[in-house]
């Protein structure tokens, strides 16, 4: 039986949508009349956290909230700009079929035009304008970083995951008048309150939306008891187009403008300048082969500055001979010959490399069953650190041991095996991205 894996999903995010309920719904309790003001301003947003939504339209956020409101949330970073929506549904609700949006020629009705997955009995050929397809990322890295410094805690280098799954995901450790507590974040369908009710440790637990929350439990569990309970919606309002917390009226930080890191390609007809001539390319076209010439050497490793705390960078696969690294105030693609791991005789990707491309691949994890000898393994895995603390400028290990006998290694910083969708809204960049791609087929 064949699977139509794009509508499968489709229809899994339609239900998830479905299980988080209506946009507008009082919460579980009796709040005041203005928390209920409040609730509704930032419900939708929340709402599509709690279902684990990584992606809402622009229209649809538009519908929802208001212009300062989304300003809001665009200032804080948790909705960044991401690419245009690759498929729409049929008009007819009782068919299954999804149309393909791709750009249309020159001299149709629309920019888009939106052709019929089913070849006979599909629907009919529809146009779009740019801003029926625009669409937004929920970044859960910005969220994360918000809600710390909403809530004054201390991360202790505690790496933020690429996206909500089945764990709760810590956010740090506060300090209140009873001691420490350990701040905790429960997002997406897939988690469970019960993760988090038996532990024992003092805990703060924020929930995005009060789906999980009966009046029993937030009864229990008020602001003084041992395990804790918040709801965000209650809790983070809008003040003067910023994110604020109203209890304490302490307001979210910008978020990190990593476009202006980003260096941007000169015109063409432009003349190059002097330091321009002088300086060799990022990116030194390839050796062609010769028994007789001698092949240059790979370029050495430079330290990349500003990165204070491990937890701080981002790696992501680009392909297989190309990274993405960023974090707050640097943004950058990078080829094993940029970063000096490549083979003197042939610049082809070293041992090291490799073992950079499996941790992005493996989300920021070294199986100990993937190293074959372990022995062997173990050198890698000391090589690649070595290397890293070099290009980075670090004394502290990026790495530490997990598993019950320790022999596996996990990543302090964010380790993802593709490069998120919020950068991709500059057309040359998604230029580069096609020739990257084409360059690496």
């Amino acid at each position: 039986t064949h699977v139509d894996w794009g509508i499968l999903r489709f229809a899994q995010d339609d239900t998830v949508r479905r299980r988080a309920g209506p946009a507008r719904v009082r919460p579980t309790g009796a709040p005041s009349a203005p928390l209920r003001d409040i609730i509704d301003v930032v419900r939708a947003f929340f709402q599509r956290l709690d279902a684990g939504e990584r992606y809402a339209r622009t229209l649809d956020l538009a519908k929802d909230l208001s212009a300062g409101e989304l300003q809001a949330f665009r200032a804080a970073g948790m909705l960044r700009p991401a690419s245009r929506v690759g498929t729409r549904p049929c008009d007819e609700p009782r068919k299954v079929c999804y149309r393909n949006v791709s750009v249309a020629k020159e001299g149709s009705p629309g920019p888009f035009v939106g052709v019929c997955r089913e070849p006979k009995g599909g629907c009919m050929v529809a146009y779009y304008a740019e801003q029926d397809l625009a669409r937004e990322e929920l970044s859960l890295h910005d969220t994360v970083r918000a809600l710390r410094v909403l809530y004054d805690v201390d991360d202790r280098e505690t790496t933020i995951p690429s996206h909500v799954g089945k764990d709760p995901i810590t956010l740090g450790w506060l300090t209140d008048a009873g001691g420490e507590r350990r701040v905790v974040l429960l997002a997406g369908p897939m988690v469970s309150l019960s993760l988090v009710l038996h532990d024992s440790r003092r805990s703060l637990v924020l929930l995005p939306t009060d789906r999980q929350l009966t009046p029993e439990l937030r009864a229990k569990h008020g602001a003084e008891a041992f395990i804790a309970m918040e709801t965000l919606l209650e809790s983070i309002t809008v003040h003067d187009g910023r994110l604020a917390r109203a209890a304490l009226g302490v307001l979210a930080p910008d978020a990190p403008s990593l476009a202006r890191a980003i260096t941007r390609p000169p015109p063409l007809d432009a003349e190059p300048t002097k330091l321009e001539t002088r300086s060799a390319p990022l990116h030194p076209p390839p050796a062609k082969p010769s028994a007789k010439a001698n092949v240059p050497a790979a370029s050495q490793s430079a330290v990349i500055p500003g990165l204070v705390r491990w937890s701080q960078l981002r790696l992501c696969r680009v392909d297989k001979t190309t990274i993405r690294a960023d974090f707050p105030g640097f943004c950058k693609r990078m080829t094993h010959i940029d970063l000096g791991m490549a083979h003197k005789q042939n610049r082809r990707p070293t041992e090291v490399w490799k073992m950079l491309v499996q941790l992005c691949e493996d989300h920021g994890e070294i199986r100990s069953k993937s190293l074959g000898k372990f022995e062997t393994g173990q050198k890698v895995v000391s090589r690649l650190r070595s290397a890293l603390k070099e290009l980075f400028g670090k004394d502290e290990d990026p790495f530490r041991r997990y598993g019950k006998d320790l022999s596996g290694w996990r990543a302090r910083f964010v380790a993802q095996p593709d490069v998120p969708e919020d950068f991709e809204d500059d057309p040359r960049r998604r230029a580069s991205s096609r020739e990257d791609a084409e360059d690496g087929a």
